[in-house]
């Protein structure tokens, strides 16, 4: 170990809130369709998405027909990714923080998915009340930036929920999440 990491904490010294989903003999498929600590993340991952595809599918449409943007300005649509991409470095630095100052897991992942849900539904409804190009661009990129909280909340709490099964259950997850927000697989 290096002298500048904090030590990690044992599964003792980790509360989570819920049991894990411990399977013996190979996986029970029910136990990821019916665990409730795993239903909570999945309903958390429909709304991050739902929003994400809406955004996708309809800011240049949008942007065009209602904010009068020409196709040069129609390349802005892609300033809410770059914040994405740079608020979800920021988010894991800051979660992982939080948590060497003795918060818990569990209110860590609490707080990262408040902010990642409710920071850009704050920012969607600026989005909405604004009829200038440049003031829709920075709300719909912060808005999108703040959705990037979500990694280091919900998204993380697979590994938490069920460390053996964690790819299962994301993979599960995201399956759900793709028919339920476009009819089929994105």
């Amino acid at each position: 170990m290096y002298e500048d990491q904090a030590p990690r904490p044992t599964e003792d010294q980790i509360p989570l809130f819920v049991s894990k989903v411990t399977i013996t003999n190979g996986p029970r498929w029910i136990s990821f369709i019916s665990h409730w600590s795993l239903w909570s993340v999945y309903i958390a991952h429909f709304a991050m998405n739902w929003s994400t595809y809406i955004i996708m599918q309809w800011l240049p449409t949008y942007m065009s027909s209602y904010l009068g943007a020409n196709s040069h300005s129609l390349s802005f649509t892609a300033m809410p990714y770059v914040l994405n991409s740079l608020f979800c470095i920021v988010a894991g630095h800051f979660a992982d923080n939080l948590v060497s100052h003795s918060w818990t897991v569990l209110t860590v992942r609490r707080l990262m998915t408040s902010i990642g849900l409710i920071g850009p539904a704050v920012f969607l409804i600026f989005f909405c009340a604004v009829d200038n190009l440049l003031f829709a661009v920075i709300f719909i990129s912060i808005s999108m930036g703040l959705s990037a909280f979500n990694s280091a909340g919900f998204l993380a709490s697979h590994a938490d929920i069920a460390p053996n099964h964690a790819g299962v259950t994301f993979a599960i997850s995201n399956t759900l999440v793709s028919y339920l927000c476009e009819g089929q697989p994105s």
